[in-house]
């Protein structure tokens, strides 16, 4: 009896499941987490009617930078890494941390911080005609300073003036001993996207200077809205309830930028 008391539970477990997935799927709804592995800082690119995100990597991978792709945003299919084992940067040893897909001048270039010989974290830049590559790194860091990291790259392409920007954070928390401002800077980089336009000098857009903010400002994402762009960033501590999204505004990619006092 007690047997059977077990399969007749099984037997309404798999018809209630069967019965929500076929409810879901009919709904368009779906589980969290879509994609159930280390997928942190996940950058999106949408081609025609298909999708890829590329993801730090997990600690201690021998693969950097997962591409995956997906018609929907929920279902998504392991392809490539950006760089596979044994064909990392000559320059980079470990970190790789946030990376975004772009096409930039007809080709697709990865943006990415990882870590230098040095110790120090940089931004970096690969490319490829293919959005799975394989890509090719540019042999040296986009961003380097010799004290302080550079990490949360990404680009804005500004309709105002025809430039492409890259958009940055200076790693000012993570430098020793810490220092007290953790700026987001922009340069405009030249046609290819591989290298900065000559002459050209960083602007500081913002820093952390309100109290929610704490030690850092982080992962800047600008978009334009009338006659506004509005740079939304994270601030204080990734780890604890303190962590939070701010938003500022400017008339200039430029700035100066008014921020929102609360998150």
């Amino acid at each position: 009896l007690q047997k059977m008391r077990r399969g007749m539970v099984l037997f309404y477990l798999l018809v209630s499941l069967s019965y929500i997935v076929s409810f879901c799927s009919a709904q368009n709804y779906y589980i969290n987490p879509v994609i159930n592995a280390s997928t942190a800082d996940p950058g999106v690119l949408a081609i025609s009617d298909k999708y890829y995100v590329v993801t730090t990597s997990a600690a201690g991978s021998p693969n950097a930078f997962p591409i995956r792709s997906s018609d929907d945003l929920v279902r998504w299919w392991d392809l490539v890494y950006v760089f596979p084992d044994g064909y990392w940067p000559s320059w980079a040893v470990s970190d790789f941390w946030a990376p975004e897909i772009h096409i930039v001048d007809g080709m697709y270039i990865v943006y990415f911080a990882a870590r230098h010989q040095t110790g120090v974290l940089c931004i970096g830049a690969a490319y490829s005609t293919s959005v799975v590559g394989p890509y090719t790194d540019i042999g040296e860091p986009l961003v380097r300073n010799e004290t302080v990291g550079n990490i949360d790259p990404t680009i804005y392409y500004n309709e105002d003036d025809g430039l492409t920007y890259l958009i940055w954070k200076e790693d000012g928390n993570g430098a020793s001993p810490p220092e007290l401002h953790t700026p987001i800077w922009a340069q405009p980089l030249n046609k290819s996207g591989l290298g900065f336009l000559a002459g050209s000098e960083k602007t500081k857009l913002i820093e952390n200077d309100l109290s929610w903010e704490g030690n850092l400002v982080e992962a800047p994402w600008v978009i334009q809205k009338g006659d506004y762009y509005y740079l939304f960033y994270s601030g204080n501590a990734f780890y604890n309830a303190s962590y939070a999204v701010g938003v500022a505004r400017s008339k200039n990619l430029l700035g100066p930028y008014t921020k929102q006092p609360t998150p």
